[in-house]
């Protein structure tokens, strides 16, 4: 397999009022077109995720697969107010449409698939519930469809510590500036 072409960072993506979700792609080492796999987060692709699945997306590149990297809106480098977490549907709608731009570039095939682990599969999961033409697989890592009844209060029982120590990071997260504009 080949070298991983050099990353492409920061693209906006166009959503369906205005904003622009930022995302980061990488791409096998030769020129064509290839199946696509996003992953979307909260958790900003130019820190924390980037460098937790900056590893995945670069295995993925040398192994034919562009790789996209995606910031919901409001978060990291995209424009947009940040709606409340799990906010499945706006996010699920964001999805759909940056995986019906991403059918549409230069370097996709056409045949797109989204994945993630824990928020990341929840994500895949919501983006697969807007039935996005191009999207051809899903792989929901660690993810849920009611993250209310399978995290926040798994039967029925409050999980405080792993809840509150969740929103002590998206807090830290969402005070800091965008780290690229």
């Amino acid at each position: 397999k080949g070298e991983v072409g050099v990353a492409r960072r920061s693209l906006l993506v166009p959503v369906d009022d205005g904003v622009e979700l930022a995302a980061d792609l990488y791409l096998p080492d030769a020129v064509g077109s290839y199946p696509t796999l996003i992953s979307f987060y909260p958790y900003r692709k130019d820190d924390f995720i980037g460098a937790t699945f900056a590893y995945s997306n670069e295995y993925l590149a040398r192994h034919g697969y562009a790789s996209l990297l995606v910031d919901f809106r409001g978060t990291g480098s995209s424009s947009g107010d940040r709606h409340a977490a799990y906010n499945t549907p706006r996010e699920g709608t964001d999805g759909a449409r940056v995986v019906e731009w991403a059918a549409e570039q230069e370097w996709s095939d056409g045949n797109v698939g989204v994945w993630g682990l824990s928020y990341g599969g929840i994500m895949s999961l919501a983006v697969a519930s807007q039935r996005p033409p191009p999207l051809k697989a899903i792989a929901p890592i660690h993810g849920c469809a009611d993250v209310h009844r399978h995290f926040i209060a798994p039967g029925g029982c409050g999980n405080c510590l792993g809840t509150n120590a969740w929103l002590s990071l998206m807090l830290g997260f969402d005070l800091a500036p965008p780290t690229l504009t």
